[in-house]
């Protein structure tokens, strides 16, 4: 009875990080126009890599977190003009990225790592040491 209860007390606090993030995510939505980032994902033995593209995103404008088993990748672009402005003419639009992304099972979740660099988003995400292809040695026969 006690390991249900601490399987449900785990349930209600990851049910509670995700509503927090998706309460961010709302907020950020509803204000603009959002967008759907173009990104790739590719494996190799050690890792997973997931690719972006977040044009007109700052690094300090781009969040990654790990909701559950989830990946999520919000971020906002705004113009650099001061409120005073007066625009004549806009084709950049403003607005907010937003993705998710199941997380493979092999995946080291504490060593994940996000960089930026020219509107690039590039995640990191380490497979578990006894997920990785290893080769297994032949002995000779005694």
């Amino acid at each position: 009875m006690e390991e249900m209860s601490n399987v449900s007390g785990r349930a209600e606090l990851e049910a509670l990080d995700k509503r927090e993030v998706d309460t961010m995510v709302h907020q950020e939505l509803r204000s603009g126009n959002w967008f759907v980032p173009a990104a790739d994902m590719y494996e190799t033995p050690e890792k997973v890599v997931l690719v972006m593209d977040m044009p007109g995103v700052c690094f300090d404008c781009a969040h990654v977190n790990v909701v559950d088993d989830e990946l999520v990748v919000t971020g906002h672009v705004t113009h650099g003009e001061d409120q005073d402005d007066y625009v004549l003419y806009r084709e950049y639009d403003v607005g907010h990225y937003h993705r998710h992304f199941g997380l493979p099972p092999t995946t080291d979740r504490d060593k994940i790592e996000a960089s930026m660099a020219d509107g690039v988003l590039t995640v990191v995400l380490p497979k578990v040491a006894e997920f990785r292809p290893r080769r297994i040695p032949i002995r000779v026969g005694e």
